[in-house]
Parts: structure tokens; sequence; C-alpha cells
């Protein structure tokens, strides 16, 4: 039986004939190279949370928020000397 991810790939996959030519070569590493998320290990649920909305908007508009909010939160826990 084919996992989630397989299944996902070959559809991606099945569709890259949509993509433009030049485009293809990236879109197929993209594909393969599809991650569950850094530092999140298999089955752990991520954390949300919500921020006041002028942060928000600013935590938005970066293009690597995600790892933007990971180093800030390690960050303050070195800081706090939790980790």
């Amino acid at each position: 039986m084919a996992n989630n991810r397989e299944v996902t790939n070959k559809s991606a996959y099945q569709n890259l004939h949509k993509v433009p030519s030049q485009l293809q070569h990236s879109s197929k590493r993209l594909i393969d190279n599809t991650s569950k998320g850094l530092g999140i290990p298999h089955g752990q649920p991520p954390i949300p949370v919500k921020y006041p909305p002028k942060i928000d908007q600013i935590l938005r508009s970066l293009d690597n928020r995600s790892e933007y909010i990971r180093q800030a939160v390690k960050a303050q826990l070195e800081a706090d000397k939790l980790i």
C-alpha cells in the first residue's frame, strides 16, 4: 500500500507536463525533496501560534517565515537557558 507522500508525488509527476519545459527540472527536484517540515519528527503535531496583528503582518511578509520563527524561538530558549 502506498503512503500519502508516494501518492502525492505520483500525482505531481502526472501533472508535470503542465509545467513549462524550462521549469520541469526544478519542479522535479521540488517534488522529490518535499518534506514534512524541518525539526518536526514524524507524527509530532505542529505548534500553532497566533500573533498580534502587526507582528502577524510582518511575519507573513517574510519569504522564510518558518525558519525565522524557528531561529527566534531557539534564540529565546537559549537566552532563558532552557536549552
